[in-house]
């Protein structure tokens, strides 16, 4: 018996049958038309079929495989016109597998960002556990993030959701720059410190909600100065002043080192800030209890007074004196007498 010409030749043979029946059926076009978990399941298990053909995974032309286009665009349509809260898992699945062409986290990203309102909490927090995911994902399978990515169109709404009053977005919103800070250009974490060391720092730092103030703290501490806890240049520059101006001839690695120092300085700067402001505090709460004192002062005299008059209106009443302590000294002052009184 030869297995290559009895057994996977029938087995091939057999299996083409079977797939030209299916083929030959129309339910499985109304099925795939529809869009819906048999599309997505699909969707994944071919992606999987061409990484497991291929020996450079690295480098796959995906626009010249067979049917890549029309199955992208499929997806791309239903990532835009479903519910953001109702995504499926077969779909977020898929979602991961094409993030393998990893220039499609910026479509993502447009499509999520424009199809999500600001004033619907459930939405902004799905919207950004999905970001969460996706860069994780990239993670996962070993690739950066794409030079082409839009960093300040993806800022952008998470000062959106930093300006806002829900504690659960914001949360949520600080924790994907958590997690994702470390693997950020440069660049880009040089644009999000400048934004966070401005004037949302003490709202952040001091939020009343525990969930923020503990992200916020933990990304300062475990992030941002553990990444830039030194500086790379050995000479005091006017890094606001560089950095702000169209680069030059300075080479990438001096740029890093000057954005590098930059960040570090001025995480410097608000933890000396934050230091100040507690003395003040803690000044300013020790001089509200001194205007109470002088009018303690004020009011002792004039409370001796009228119990000396008190006294001294008992003493004209009674004909005797009573003792009665000095403001000056605790000597008793007065003389006990009895009035003259005629004898009988």
């Amino acid at each position: 018996v030869s297995w290559a010409r009895d057994v996977y030749k029938r087995q091939e043979d057999e299996n083409a049958r079977r797939l030209k029946e299916i083929l030959n059926r129309e339910g499985w076009a109304r099925r795939f038309a529809r869009r819906k978990m048999a599309f997505f399941r699909f969707l994944r298990e071919w992606i999987d079929v061409v990484l497991d053909s291929v020996v450079t995974k690295e480098h796959i032309i995906w626009q010249q495989l067979p049917g890549f286009r029309i199955l992208l665009k499929g997806f791309l349509i239903e990532l835009k016109t479903r519910e953001i809260k109702r995504f499926p898992p077969l779909m977020i699945e898929a979602s991961k597998r094409l993030l393998k062409m990893d220039k499609l986290i910026n479509i993502y990203f447009t499509i999520l960002y424009k199809r999500t309102n600001l004033y619907e909490s459930s939405t902004v927090f799905r919207t950004f556990q999905l970001i969460d995911l996706w860069f994780r994902t990239l993670g996962d399978i070993g690739r950066q993030v794409p030079a082409t990515f839009d960093f300040p169109f993806f800022f952008k709404g998470i000062v959106l959701v930093l300006e806002g009053e829900h504690a659960v977005c914001i949360s949520q919103a600080l924790l994907v720059v958590y997690n994702h800070f470390a693997r950020w250009p440069s660049e880009a974490r040089k644009d999000i410190c400048e934004y966070l060391f401005g004037p949302i720092f003490f709202k952040l730092f001091l939020h009343w909600s525990f969930s923020v103030r503990h992200i916020f703290q933990h990304l300062l501490l475990y992030r941002i100065y553990h990444i830039h806890r030194d500086r790379k240049l050995p000479e005091p520059q006017p890094l606001r002043q560089i950095l702000s101006s169209p680069q030059g001839n300075e080479s990438l690695e001096f740029r890093k080192n000057l954005i590098n120092d930059f960040i570090h300085l001025e995480f410097t700067r608000m933890l000396t800030l934050l230091e100040n402001t507690a003395r003040q505090i803690v000044e300013q709460k020790a001089k509200v209890y001194l205007p109470e004192r002088p009018v303690q002062r004020l009011i002792k005299p004039k409370l001796r007074r009228t119990h000396s008059e008190e006294a001294d209106k008992e003493e004209n009443s009674a004909g005797i004196t009573i003792p009665s302590f000095n403001s000056q000294s605790n000597d008793l002052n007065g003389k006990l007498y009895v009035s003259q009184t005629p004898e009988v």
